[in-house]
């Protein structure tokens, strides 16, 4: 939570009881930045017993080898990712693609089913092709497309983060062809999913 409450593990394996008993299949967990946990591999064992499929997304900072080997439960992990060259920096307000591309190298290697999420706006659309080219290089099996939510840290920026939408819907339905290709049986899941960090 952005207030940093982290609630304690009873109470997330109690709201993962009640998800369950509640029809819930699927169980995503994200952030703010989920690594700080040292419980993640017991939260995604116990969703696990209770047939839950726990799905995680992460910046990647702070994934070790050991930590991989450790999140082998998840059923995919997410990376966000929001490009090459200077496209990271422009979307985030840092650089952490060394983090994030560190992250798949070590999920994938741990044999962890690993996605990329990038964030569409106007300074990662240019090197969109670019982008899933490269982290389908380094083992990504999924790219996933999200649009710009201006709130949290990114209700900062003004207007130049939004794009053209007829030049968008080219580059993204290329990109889609393009990186299918480049995956052969792998996919790449577009969506209409907002993202805010």
């Amino acid at each position: 939570r952005p207030d940093g409450y982290e609630p304690p593990f009873e109470a997330i394996v109690a709201r993962l009881e009640a998800a369950r008993a509640a029809g819930v299949s699927t169980v995503a967990f994200g952030g703010g930045e989920p690594l700080t946990r040292a419980d993640l591999g017991r939260i995604a064992a116990v969703a696990r017993g209770l047939g839950l499929v726990p799905v995680l997304t992460t910046s990647g900072i702070g994934m070790t080898r050991e930590r991989a080997q450790e999140l082998r439960g998840f059923a995919q992990i997410n990376v966000s990712h929001d490009g090459v060259g200077e496209a990271y920096e422009s979307v985030r307000g840092f650089d952490g693609k060394v983090h994030a591309e560190r992250a798949i190298r070590f999920l994938c290697d741990a044999g962890i089913p690993t996605g990329v999420n990038v964030v569409l706006t106007s300074a990662s659309l240019p090197s969109l092709l670019a982008t899933c080219d490269h982290v389908a290089s380094i083992g990504a099996g999924e790219v996933q497309l999200l649009r710009y939510k201006p709130a949290g840290r990114a209700d900062s920026f003004d207007g130049t983060m939004y794009f053209n939408v007829p030049r968008a819907s080219v580059t993204i339905a290329g990109s889609v062809v393009r990186i299918n290709s480049a995956l052969h049986r792998r996919s790449v899941l577009v969506t209409g999913r907002s993202a805010a960090s």
